[in-house]
């Protein structure tokens, strides 16, 4: 039975081809999970003398223009006068999103008992990580890491859907919510139309009443869309995580996990120095990695344990 890509993705697999190397590095492909019965590729090399990676956050200030945009004439008359319709609030960074982690590894293959076996056969699968499959021979070509399968998916949606149970009540709650808030935003447009058309302490209405509705619009709007929402991405989530087949694994050592990766590059040096078979003794390969998903910081308790730890403190883990 194939593993759950929702479980696997929680634990070191049980195999512990690092556990006396961890100087080595180890790249596996698994079909569906990361067992020895469904395995794909695996490939083993040394560890250089450091690996480095990063991951970074983009912040902006979408709001730092205030209500300058949302109602022109009234930002143009407010900066004529030496006002700017915002406030120091208003110009507080707001997260946009974080990126993957992208790094490159140079691994080391050299030849102990056999070149071809030591030195070719594992660059030859590192490219097969990076070239596309073509099963059936000048058809379509597929992906060659971990990408979605649609028979999967189907099935994985189907179960989602029979175990997910709506509530009415609690949606038509947060319906009225969602319309709520958009009805108030249109009461506060009316309401910074009406001052501008009177002339009548324009600047006070909308500082004192369009700002202060807009935010209360905003928070209401928000929470509402977030508790409709944050239930449903759970369950969407997970379908598209056990959908996915092709996965590949990184092992760093025996300090460094990551379960899910593409490879984007591969690139070889070859030293010209043969062995008794023909094929070179050695070789050094950089290769360029990216993880399949954006790292959470549930993640990196996963990534940074050591396969025991991992283990005994996933027992009985049921995802």
């Amino acid at each position: 039975m194939a593993a759950d890509p929702q479980v696997f993705a929680q634990r070191w697999p049980n195999q512990n081809k690092n556990k006396n190397n961890p100087y080595r590095i180890l790249i596996q492909q698994n079909k569906y999970g990361t067992g020895e019965d469904d395995k794909l590729v695996q490939i083993e090399g040394w560890l250089p003398e450091e690996v480095t990676f990063d991951v970074s956050a983009q912040y902006e200030a979408p709001y730092a223009q205030g209500l300058n945009q949302s109602i022109p004439i009234g930002g143009q008359i407010a900066r004529a006068l030496g006002v700017n319709l915002a406030t120091q609030a208003m110009t507080a960074q707001v997260w946009q999103g974080s990126t993957d982690i992208n790094f490159q590894v140079p691994i080391i293959f050299q030849a102990e008992t056999d070149a071809y076996k030591d030195v070719i056969l594992p660059i030859k699968n590192l490219l097969k990580l990076t070239m596309p499959l073509d099963p059936a021979g000048g058809g379509l070509l597929e992906a060659p890491g971990p990408h979605i399968d649609i028979d999967r998916l189907e099935q994985s949606v189907t179960n989602t859907l029979k175990n997910v149970t709506p509530d009415p009540q609690k949606t038509e709650e947060i319906f009225d919510r969602v319309f709520g808030a958009f009805g108030s935003l249109s009461a506060a447009a009316r309401s910074a139309k009406n001052a501008v058309g009177a002339g009548i302490d324009f600047l006070g209405d909308v500082q004192n009443n369009t700002i202060g509705t807009l935010l209360n619009v905003g928070v209401k709007g928000a929470k509402a869309i977030k508790q409709a929402s944050n239930s449903g991405a759970v369950a969407v989530n997970k379908s598209i995580v056990n959908s996915i087949v092709n996965n590949i694994s990184l092992y760093i050592g025996d300090f460094l996990y990551f379960p899910s990766v593409v490879v984007t590059d591969v690139s070889q040096a070859f030293n010209i120095l043969m062995a008794p078979d023909n094929n070179p003794s050695r070789a050094t390969v950089n290769v360029t990695f990216r993880t399949f998903y954006i790292p959470t910081q549930r993640d990196l308790d996963v990534m940074f344990q050591t396969r025991e730890d991992t283990r005994n403190s996933n027992e009985g883990f049921e995802g």
